[in-house]
């Protein structure tokens, strides 16, 4: 049970290098299936956006570039039974953003979840907040957006979170 995350940042909000991120998570039990998935990662963004706003921070806004990125990358991390944030074809999270049509970034970041059963949103959020990097992430005032989808196959699961921020 692992949980990644990393950062890329270009233009004038370079803040930095990535961050790579670890994290445990457990099983969830019942119905498992593509609107399973689909409550999953809503509820992933609604925890998120209500964390945020206890902090003082603006909430994402779902875009639906960035769902689409992160649907293809945790359905070709189950399919490959794979977790890093370069695939085995050599694509990275700005690759996969961009080919997903979200141009003309300025600042991504991406989570990704991975474990046995199914995974349970509250957890997830409870366990980046408990890590200072995954805190700093959550509540970056730099991102605007957020997409996430969540995958499982043979009784394990893979999610992708993807965040970002473009020029008005």
């Amino acid at each position: 049970m692992r949980q990644r995350s990393a950062l890329a940042v270009r233009g004038p909000l370079a803040l930095g290098a990535g961050l790579t991120l670890l994290l445990s998570l457990v099983a969830l039990t019942g119905r498992w299936d593509a609107d399973g998935e689909k409550r999953v990662a809503g509820r992933i963004i609604e925890l998120t956006n209500n964390v945020r706003q206890e902090h003082g921070q603006a909430a994402l806004s779902a875009d639906p570039r960035l769902t689409h990125a992160a649907e293809r990358y945790a359905s070709e991390m189950a399919s490959r039974n794979w977790f890093d944030h370069v695939s085995p074809d050599g694509s990275t999270v700005e690759q996969r953003t961009e080919a997903s049509g979200y141009q003309g970034w300025t600042v991504l970041a991406e989570n990704l979840a991975s474990g046995p059963g199914g995974p349970v949103p509250a957890e997830i959020l409870d366990r980046w907040l408990a890590s200072p990097t995954h805190r700093r992430n959550l509540l970056s005032p730099d991102l605007t957006d957020v997409g996430v989808a969540c995958r499982a196959l043979g009784g394990r699961f893979w999610c992708a979170q993807e965040f970002g921020v473009r020029p008005p």
